[in-house]
């Protein structure tokens, strides 16, 4: 089935060849699986969401081209069964083809919040070592401060000091 697109609504999306070309494969995949009603059809609907996914077409370009397909399809006349079923089951059929949008969804939620937690445990630890090198520039300059001191004790002292290493040679002398 070809389907010919009259965009009266300002919020139809433009009908790229992605768009166009993707119309109409699910249109001969509705049409197969109202016809034969059977699992594999039915599998067309997911293969069709996944193929959405890596061609960017979005939810609501997907739930607009199964408005186009199913108002041209309960239009046509051979169309096999009553309106009300033709429309029930065409219901399942879109389901399907969400199935892979909505997974990718909740996984890229999931993988969000992950990296959301991630980052405020990273935070945190950061703020810990932020905290840490600050102390230890503290103490540093604590014993600069502490060693100009002494130095400046040990030379300008009237006594007579030595500093001895720990086998008794002289390390320094006033």
């Amino acid at each position: 089935m070809m389907l010919s697109y009259s965009s009266q609504n300002m919020w139809d999306p433009v009908v790229t060849d992605t768009l166009y070309e993707f119309t109409n494969r699910y249109s001969c995949a509705l049409v197969t699986y109202l016809r034969e009603q059977n699992e594999a059809s039915l599998q067309s609907a997911y293969e069709l969401g996944r193929s959405a996914i890596e061609s960017k077409i979005g939810v609501l370009d997907i739930v607009w081209v199964h408005q186009e397909v199913l108002s041209q399809l309960l239009e046509s006349i051979g169309t096999p069964g009553d309106p009300s079923q033709i429309a029930t089951r065409s219901s399942s059929f879109l389901s399907e083809s969400l199935a892979p949008v909505e997974m990718t969804q909740r996984g890229f939620q999931e993988t969000l919040s992950a990296l959301s937690q991630r980052t405020m445990e990273l935070t945190e630890i950061n703020t810990k070592l932020e905290k840490e090198i600050a102390e230890r520039k503290r103490w540093e300059e604590a014993l600069r401060q502490s060693e100009v001191l002494f130095r400046s004790l040990f030379e300008n002292s009237s006594d007579i000091l030595t500093i001895l290493n720990e086998d008794g040679t002289v390390r320094s002398e006033s």
